[in-house]
Parts: C-alpha cells; structure tokens; sequence
C-alpha cells in the first residue's frame, strides 16, 4: 500500500487530517477507521480532486506529482497549496471512508416505479451521484469548476 506522502501523492499528512478531524463534528469513521483505510482515503481524495477538478491557472512546475502549487491563481503565491484544497482533501476523504462516491447505486436514475395494470418507470436524469459533492466543491469552487460536460482547456507552449 503506497504511503501518503504531503507534497508528492497527497496535499494532507495524514497526522494533519487527524488534528483536523480532532476538531470537527461527525468526524467519528475518520478515528474509527483503520491508518491503511485514512492513508487509502486520503490518497483516493487527492486523485479525485485533481481528476475532477479543471484547476485554474498552471502547475508551477511541469514534472510536479500534484496540480499545486500553481501558477496564475489570483491571490495564492505560486508556492502555495491553498488550505481550502488542503481541506477538501481531507473533508473528501471522510466521505470517502462512509460511501463510495465513484460507484452507481442500482437505483440511480429512477425517479417513480408503478405496477398497476401496466408498467410505468420515471427517470430523473438529475439523480447522479457527483464525484466531488457540492459541501467538498465549495471550498474549492474559486479555483477551479467541475469536469464533465463541454470546456474549453488552454494550450500552453
């Protein structure tokens, strides 16, 4: 099992997401769970963030393992990994250790069901369970927007 390493495969020690979690209420499965599934969790947070997340601006270095520190962020020094992204990280991770966000419930995209005489099936095309949910997002929301439907990306030489 890899190791969470701050800087290389992860933006939070796994000590820092204890002393965070130490603070926070219905943190109870982050203390409860075992260091291979906090380390596991911690490290599944991070490559979902920077899979799911168009970021804004640059890495500040090409062959960095992680999408920060960057560069062009108004207000974070290009140095910086904000703690906003540190803490969805770990909020992320807490998630992470009660549901698996990447993974279909069978009913998903059933709105009703009726059985009378015939058959009727409503689908909600809205029931999709997002891979970043919108308490984690929101702290990230002013540095960056949520993969999936159209973009534009821009090419840097």
């Amino acid at each position: 099992m890899p190791t969470v390493t701050k800087g290389t495969n992860s933006y939070a020690s796994e000590a820092e997401a204890t002393a965070y979690f130490a603070d926070r209420l219905h943190a109870d499965t982050w203390t409860a769970a075992t260091e291979g599934n906090r380390q596991k969790a911690l490290l599944m947070a991070c490559k979902l963030l920077d899979g799911h997340i168009v970021w804004t601006g640059y890495k500040t270095d090409d062959a960095q393992p992680l999408q920060w520190p960057r560069i062009g962020v108004t207000g974070v020094t290009m140095d910086v990994v904000p703690a906003s992204v540190v803490m969805a990280q770990m909020e992320l991770a807490l998630i992470l250790l009660k549901t698996d966000v990447t993974a279909l419930p069978d009913t998903a995209g059933i709105k009703s069901l009726e059985v009378a005489g015939a058959v009727k099936l409503d689908m909600d095309p809205a029931d999709r369970v997002k891979v970043i949910p919108d308490s984690v997002f929101a702290l990230v929301c002013g540095y960056g927007t949520r993969t999936g439907g159209l973009r534009s990306i821009t090419v840097r030489r």
